[in-house]
């Protein structure tokens, strides 16, 4: 079976002061096939955006990430 896969990332990170951060990632996703078109059991967008604060420096942080998916069908 002939698949055709294209895709495209992003991968953003800022840096604070005292040892904080903020990221976000983005990918896109599109394969088709040759004998059914484009293939749907993978979400096409997806991204995440995530943080880690300090609290108490070189000892304890946050960490907090929410992903985001877009739709696609179960394979069966």
């Amino acid at each position: 079976m002939s698949r055709g896969v294209q895709s495209a990332e992003l991968l953003a990170k800022l840096y604070l002061k005292g040892d904080h951060r903020f990221e976000l990632g983005y990918t896109w996703l599109k394969t088709t096939t040759r004998d059914k078109g484009a293939y749907r059991s993978n979400p096409e967008h997806w991204f995440n955006v995530g943080g880690v604060v300090s609290l108490i420096p070189r000892t304890l942080e946050l960490n907090a990430t929410i992903r985001v998916v877009g739709a696609f069908e179960d394979p069966n």
